[in-house]
């Protein structure tokens, strides 16, 4: 369980409940501890329980009022006394215990201050926001058993949606809304995608070897164009008298010769090329 802070700076300055003198930071310790149980954090849980009204005095929690505000998360005790056995059992149970403690452990000073025990003497402080051991507070003044159902939590978030927020199901519409437009791909035809664009990346890498290595035998510039256009000169240069079965014999031998023979898979070279023996057709 995340060991979650009051004072955040992502959400401690904002009011707790409808109180205009009170934070997350200053006096939100107890829902706090309720966003570690929930799965949440402190901004969400604060919001959820002002939209059930779920707060006495502008800032106390109602606990009868979790529930509606979390359908996950169930209020089923508050103890005034503190008892080890039933914490150490809602522990077991439900993953944690919400603890009420004397801030600075001094019985004449009414600092409450919640906490919650996780078990093997250990706790998460909402103050501070890291867990340490519960010896930290020695005055424990009381408990709040909550129950944490986790099917209830799986239904209400389902496939990651929180159902019992109207903003969370607006994305999820809109998001399915760009679905249907096409503006996704599914991740197989992605895959593919890249592969043929590997496929193409190296056949036009293997191409621009072939011109610069074609350029160098024709002593000529590395562009494209100048070299065609190199090649159509020495074609428009050849003897027609020639019998034609000679010239590709001819042919034949000097490329042997002279340039090294390459060949691009599936890549559709100028008729020429085929021609003068620069590439061949393959499979």
């Amino acid at each position: 369980m995340e060991a979650l802070g009051q004072r955040n700076s992502k959400w401690a300055n904002i009011s707790l409940g409808t109180s205009k003198s009170t934070t997350i930071g200053s006096h939100g310790c107890t829902i706090t501890c309720i966003a570690m149980l929930a799965g949440l954090t402190p901004d969400v849980v604060n919001e959820r329980l002002n939209q059930v009204k779920g707060y006495a005095n502008t800032n106390l929690v109602i606990w009868a009022k979790i529930k509606e505000a979390i359908p996950w998360l169930e209020f089923e005790w508050r103890g005034y006394n503190y008892d080890n056995d039933l914490v150490l059992a809602t522990i077991k149970k439900h993953g944690g215990c919400l603890v009420e403690v004397d801030f600075d452990g001094t019985p004449r000073t009414d600092d409450q201050h919640w906490v919650l025990f996780t078990g093997n003497k250990r706790m998460n402080d909402p103050w501070t926001g890291r867990e340490c051991d519960t010896s930290k507070y020695t005055l424990l003044k009381g408990f709040a058993i909550i129950k944490v159902n986790q099917e209830e939590k799986m239904e209400t978030y389902y496939k990651g949606i929180d159902l019992n927020n109207t903003d969370s199901v607006k994305v999820c519409i809109d998001i399915w809304q760009e679905v249907v437009n096409k503006k996704y791909i599914k991740k197989t035809t992605y895959d593919d995608i890249k592969v043929e664009n590997e496929k193409l990346k190296a056949q036009n890498e293997s191409y621009n070897t072939f011109i610069n290595n074609l350029a160098k035998k024709l002593n000529c510039e590395g562009k494209e164009a100048v070299i065609l256009g190199q090649v159509e000169e020495l074609i428009n240069k050849e003897d027609l008298s020639t019998p034609r079965e000679k010239r590709v014999d001819e042919l034949e031998k000097d490329r042997e010769e002279k340039i090294e023979e390459i060949v691009i898979k599936g890549h559709t070279h100028p008729e020429w090329l085929y021609f003068m023996g620069f590439a061949k057709r393959v499979p």
